[in-house]
């Protein structure tokens, strides 16, 4: 796997932009239990997949969960989005290079749920309210999201528009 310089640094960014964002809240959605969810398990169910995940903070996060589960996003809740983020980030900048379908598809649902694809249903300015994310943090995503600029056909004007938001969060 080859990974280039400034892939690792973005990389020790989000570890540093995250690193006080370690402990998983207990009420947070897990992977499993996102997957559950999706599969529209009962409610006993979604909480024996929760089992699987025993991860205490998102550093610990195996990236085969991630491989396994490429797309949580819809499934989780507020505070599983903002546990998962970081672990998403790093995991589809480490795997930049490869053309496993699975590294692909986690990296491009997580662009989709950066970038609003033309929806009025939900702003950068709202998500980053949701989330309680910091500037150094809205610095980071941008960076994640500008490494994927000509890609994933994201030369709309929504998308400029969002990197634009995403940008102007940071400073």
């Amino acid at each position: 796997m080859k990974i280039e310089i400034k892939e690792l640094k973005l990389i020790k960014d989000i570890e540093n932009a995250f690193k006080y964002d370690l402990e998983r809240p207990k009420d947070a959605v897990t992977l499993h239990q996102a997957t559950a969810r999706d599969m529209g398990l009962s409610k006993s169910q979604e909480l024996e997949a929760r089992k699987f995940d025993t991860d205490k903070h998102w550093r610990e996060i195996p990236d085969k969960y991630m491989k396994e589960v490429p797309s949580p996003w819809s499934f989780l809740n507020k505070k599983g989005l903002r546990y998962y983020l970081p672990a998403y980030l790093r995991f589809c900048i480490k795997f930049i290079h490869t053309e496993e379908s699975s590294v692909q598809h986690a990296l491009s649902m997580i662009i989709r749920s950066l970038y609003p694809f033309g929806s009025s249903e939900w702003s950068v300015k709202e998500m980053i309210k949701s989330l309680n994310l910091n500037k150094t943090q809205c610095k980071i995503i941008f960076k994640f999201l500008k490494n994927f600029e000509g890609e994933y056909q994201l030369k709309d004007t929504n998308w400029n528009s969002a990197l634009n938001d995403w940008k102007k969060f940071s400073e």
